[in-house]
């Protein structure tokens, strides 16, 4: 049975999600600052495939550029698709199709880096367990720390 709150959680992809915690973090930077942030290519868009003999027609899954462009960020260096370098207000972000952590930022002297999840499913503690996972074998235990939100409808 689900609970009162998990049943008006607001649902976001996993590049918003990315995205928009690292606007934040952008706040908190020194102008100048560049943070990181690695997208993998799937959660922007599905490319048409056969799957099971079946055609899969191309799907976008996060309209990343109309998102970074409304939230005021240009891009000034292109790979030639959505990955490359944006700036707002003399602040960098560096998307990236790459393995490792989500968002890695300097903010205060403090390397910061993120693992993110979207929520597409009912299951929440999956989505929070294969998180906490993905920090267990990717960061010595003395450094673990974990920061989780919800957003709730209202």
């Amino acid at each position: 049975m689900q609970s009162v709150a998990s049943q008006n959680l607001v649902c976001l992809s996993e590049a918003e999600v990315t995205l928009r915690l690292a606007f934040w973090l952008m706040e908190h930077t020194e102008p100048g600052a560049r943070i990181n942030v690695a997208i993998d290519g799937a959660h922007v868009r599905i490319a048409p495939h056969k799957q099971a003999g079946r055609e899969i027609p191309e799907r976008i899954v996060f309209p990343i550029e109309a998102f970074l462009s409304e939230n005021g960020y240009q891009q000034i260096t292109s790979n030639g698709n959505w990955r490359g370098i944006y700036r707002r207000n003399g602040r960098e972000l560096e998307i990236q199709s790459v393995s490792g952590f989500d968002i890695t930022a300097k903010v205060k002297n403090r390397t910061i880096k993120v693992e993110c999840k979207g929520h597409r499913s009912n299951n929440v503690s999956l989505v929070l367990a294969t998180a906490i996972g993905q920090i267990l074998i990717s960061v010595p235990r003395s450094r673990w720390s974990l920061a989780m939100t919800m957003t709730e409808e209202n």
